[in-house]
């Protein structure tokens, strides 16, 4: 009993099925289009309905096919086909697609045979839509209508001033029925200071030049002057004295130039105002849009010392020039001016150096020293004094001024100096320094080194381990590469070269070989394990359907007919005399009854036949008499 049975061996899985055979069991891996545990359904793809629009579902193996009413289409018959696409719509006609047909809306103007193309003009002028004995002109989807004089509008339905007044700057328009003086049909009654057969002139005063000695401003029936300075007046005739209104201050002399002016200019008007007011105050009209006011002066304010300004209205600031140097702080006086100096400089401007040293401000014989710095001076103290002044006495290895560090012993010299004998890991003057035993590079494999009190660590880098970071780790000793993949070991990292068939970087993953298609003729691809089958179509064989099955090598056909191999079938060209799928039968020539005269016998033949004649007739159908 040590054989086990294939179970599959019978085909229960169907005949394009796989069958996977188990002990005193199968599994069925269904081809496409069967379900079942025996994948002896065929599946309905019609079942879920998935023809739109009333489209007729055509069940097939593993596929189905849609038939769709006139005006759809698609592979589920989703798409209405769109009849507007060819611009039946004539005339910029707007085409609504229909199902199966399509509606012209058409521009006014334009009608059709049950307005289908929207193809045919109506004739605007047949209503005589123009009055006035006007002449209409039909158009596309409109009329023109060409009006006789005087006449005019849309229909020529109305006089000339009927419609919209022609006259400009509201002057008042007349009807004129003498059309040989008047060919328009009217005039205009223009106002004051308009002129032109449309009043659209407008009469320039400043022709005559009425401002004697100023700039003439032309306004619609005026004008202005605006006034050259020391003249004023409506024409500017006036001669004006420049200083009967000045505003010099603080006693100051004024010197007449000429007229003190605010001009005030705007974008489409200009006014001249003389200045009674304070020029200081805020003018009512600095604040209207568009306008800015300029100030004129036309007389000199002569200052007293002290003061400054236009009018003599400011105090002059002698600061303003920084007279004080040396970053002394200036003060303002009337006329004047006094500088604060900073430490170290003197002097009215501060531009003298006080010398700090010349008092012998150091103490026991130390030397003065007057740095860079103004206002400043440095002691150098003799050996065992110290201090600012050199007052103190000191031993340089006391508590207080004992410069050694970390541990170390101060040793006093005959020169009041101090010597620093270090601890070990210390060394420098003052024993300030650690030193660096990371100096010699102990750390291998580009290990990092941390220095400490006369020792030192070394931090790894990843991939290595050990005091000195001297050993490799072996990433490849977990055994990381799964389906017999090779591990590579690297310095941090490892390689799987995987066997075929698996990918990955633990070669965890199954190559889907039959995303590469790789079964022909219309063959289903499984994934396998490490590998992939092909379910054939009918007809074919072979690892990727390759082959096609030579239905003739089992020799079908029978009585030396002739095979002629197919996809999937076979064809027989049989011999004279046989016929059937495979040759199979002799053709009965005497179904026929070909021998004549009844009591003759009839013997069938390959492809011929044979009669025995009864007595007197003879030939090969016994139609012969022989008497």
């Amino acid at each position: 009993c040590e054989v086990n049975i294939d179970d599959c061996q019978m085909q229960p899985c169907g005949t394009f099925s796989i069958c996977k055979d188990g002990l005193n069991s199968f599994e069925c891996f269904c081809a496409p289009g069967f379900i079942g545990n025996n994948c002896e359904i065929e599946v309905d793809e019609c079942l879920s309905d998935p023809c739109q629009n009333d489209g007729t579902c055509t069940d097939h193996l593993d596929a189905f096919s849609c038939l769709c009413p006139d005006g759809i289409e698609g592979v589920f018959c989703e798409i209405n086909i769109n009849e507007c696409h060819s611009s039946p719509c004539l005339y910029n006609a707007t085409c609504v697609d229909l199902i199966n047909g399509y509606n012209c809306i058409c521009l006014p103007g334009f009608t059709g045979e049950l307005r289908i193309n929207c193809e045919t003009d109506i004739d605007e002028c047949a209503s005589s839509p123009c009055k006035n004995e006007a002449t209409c002109i039909d158009q596309p989807g409109n009329y023109f209508c060409q009006c006789v004089a005087p006449f005019k509008g849309s229909n020529c339905e109305f006089r000339p001033c009927e419609a919209s007044n022609p006259c400009e700057n509201e002057a008042v328009c007349v009807e004129e029925m003498d059309l040989e003086h008047f060919p328009l049909g009217f005039q205009c009654q223009c106002a004051k200071g308009f002129s032109g057969p449309r009043c659209e002139i407008n009469v320039n005063e400043c022709s005559s030049n009425p401002c004697l000695y100023g700039y003439c401003y032309d306004v619609v029936n005026g004008f202005y002057c605006l006034c050259n300075p020391g003249y004023a007046g409506v024409r500017c005739d006036q001669n004006i004295d420049d200083c009967i209104n000045n505003i010099c201050e603080n006693n100051s002399t004024c010197l007449d130039l000429h007229l003190n002016v605010n001009i005030c200019k705007r974008l489409y008007f200009i006014q001249v105002l003389t200045c009674k007011t304070d020029f200081k105050s805020k003018p009512p009209w600095g604040s209207l849009p568009g306008m800015q006011c300029l100030l004129q002066q036309d007389y000199h304010c002569a200052c007293l010392p002290g003061w400054e300004g236009d009018f003599c209205e400011r105090e002059t600031n002698e600061c303003v020039s920084e007279p004080c140097k040396n970053h002394a702080t200036c003060t303002d006086l009337f006329n004047d001016y006094r500088c604060t100096c900073a430490p170290g400089w003197t002097g009215e401007d501060c531009s003298k150096d006080v010398d700090e040293c010349e008092s012998n401000p150091c103490l026991n014989g130390a030397t003065c020293i007057e740095p860079a710095v103004p206002g400043k001076f440095e002691c150098i103290c003799l050996p065992f004094f110290t201090s600012t002044l050199c007052e103190l006495q000191y031993d340089p290895c006391d508590l207080v001024y004992s410069p050694c560090i970390n541990n170390s012993t101060c040793l006093t010299q005959a020169n009041g100096s101090s010597l620093c004998v270090c601890k070990e890991g210390f060394e420098g003057a003052h024993c300030e320094i650690d030193t660096n035993e990371c100096i010699s590079s102990p750390c291998q494999n580009q290990g990092h080194c941390l220095d400490g009190v006369n020792s030192y660590r070394c931090v790894c880098r990843p991939g290595f381990s050990g005091v000195f970071c001297e050993t490799d780790i072996n990433e490849c000793f977990s055994s990381p590469c799964v389906n017999n993949g090779t591990c590579l070991d690297f310095i941090n990292s490892f390689q799987c070269n995987c066997t075929p068939g698996y990918f990955g970087s633990l070669c965890e993953l199954d190559v889907n070989e039959c995303d590469s298609l790789p079964c022909l003729h219309g063959g289903s691809c499984i994934n396998m394990p490490g590998g992939y089958q092909c379910l054939c179509s009918p007809g074919f064989t072979g690892e990727r359907c390759d082959v096609n099955i030579n239905e003739c090598a089992s020799t079908p056909c029978l009585n030396n007919g002739d095979c002629i191999d197919s996809v999937d079938y076979y064809k027989c060209i049989c011999l004279k005399g046989f016929t059937g799928t495979n040759c199979e039968t002799n053709i009965d020539e005497c179904e026929s009854n070909p021998c004549l005269h009844g009591s003759s016998r009839c013997i069938d033949l390959v492809d011929e036949f044979k009669c025995y004649c009864e007595q007197g007739w003879t030939s090969s159908r016994c139609d012969t008499n022989i008497n």
